[in-house]
């Protein structure tokens, strides 16, 4: 049987390519998506929050 809730020990970690270095800064249009808590989220207005990673 497959597991599929936890990573192999030996998968290797992916490396920043810089390839979504020019979407930093770039507005959203609208977008609403539900949320797990049954509200919709903004992706547009969470975005302009800027992100916190």
């Amino acid at each position: 049987m497959t597991e599929f809730t936890s990573l192999p020990p030996d998968l290797p970690v992916p490396g920043d390519d810089g390839a979504c270095a020019h979407l930093r800064g770039l507005r959203l249009p609208p977008l609403p998506l539900p949320s797990t808590a049954g509200e919709a989220v903004d992706l547009a207005e969470d975005g302009a929050r800027g992100c916190s990673a």
